[in-house]
């Protein structure tokens, strides 16, 4: 594990290449099981959002089994990698769960900001009334776009940017909080500080991931999904792994040193 203090303080190189070749790399050593994860995954995401009461926690569980991504991948690359390990996640529910609830309180403030400025006076009472001049309201809201073109436009980029820098900014916290048990707020603290160094590089490579996802579903008819979405996630635990290490790395570290130091007092 690389010291934290020292990549906060100096930085770190960003070498975007070699974490999208170690990723496929691991994806080739464990395809199988990723892509039957990913079957998994969407069965259990769909069944869940026909099911009531369940389906208003799809979120959280989408994010569970992603992090089950990570677990594996931790364990294919010390070569222990098990099937059951995508379901690992579930054993920090309750870290993964206040994590989802934090990015909610963030996002609401900014989503509500640009609703109260889209809709028109009145538009609140006349939907609690069953919309009775359904008519004059949707007229109002034309109305509202067409006089605010240009400003709606203004404020739905600028939720539009804020969303990504939430996104990418901690996007190492389901990692941490799986492969280091970290509490939920130092993982995301830790995640924003780390990506904040390079952020403009996570951002490019979350694009450049988003475009390859983007055409591979595209042009294989949506079965590029099962290949493109482990693959995303890989790369985001290579990225990880390459700028931050392991916690199991501190004692092989460790270990090499102590033997190292003995050959050469010897």
């Amino acid at each position: 594990m690389k010291n934290t203090d020292d990549l906060l303080t100096n930085g770190y190189d960003f070498t975007m290449g070699k974490y999208m070749s170690d990723g496929w790399a691991l994806f080739k050593k464990g395809a199988g099981n990723y892509i039957g994860f990913t079957i998994v995954f969407f069965v259990l995401v769909i069944v869940m959002s026909l099911i009531p009461f369940v389906n208003l926690l799809v979120s959280v569980f989408e994010y569970i089994l992603m992090a089950g991504i990570f677990i594996y991948s931790r364990n294919l690359l010390n070569d222990k990698g098990e099937f059951s390990n995508f379901f690992e996640g579930f054993n920090s529910f309750g870290q993964i769960f206040l994590f989802m609830l934090v990015l909610l309180v963030f996002m609401i403030p900014a989503i509500a900001i640009f609703l109260i400025y889209i809709i028109p006076t009145g538009f609140i009472d006349s939907a609690l009334n069953g919309f009775e001049n359904a008519e004059y309201m949707a007229e109002e809201l034309i109305a509202t776009f067409q006089n605010r073109t240009g400003s709606i436009v203004f404020l739905y980029a600028a939720l539009i940017l804020y969303t990504l820098y939430i996104y990418v900014s901690y996007s190492f916290t389901l990692v941490l909080i799986v492969d280091r048990n970290m509490q939920f707020w130092n993982a995301m603290e830790l995640s924003r500080k780390i990506v904040a160094k390079n952020f403009f590089s996570f951002f490019g490579m979350y694009i450049l991931l988003g475009l390859m996802v983007f055409f591979g579903v595209l042009f294989t008819c949506g079965l590029g999904a099962l290949v493109a979405i482990p693959y995303m996630n890989i790369v985001v635990f290579s990225a990880y792994d390459n700028i931050m290490g392991s916690e199991n790395d501190t004692m092989e570290q460790k270990i090499e040193e102590f033997g190292g130091t003995s050959d050469g007092d010897s």
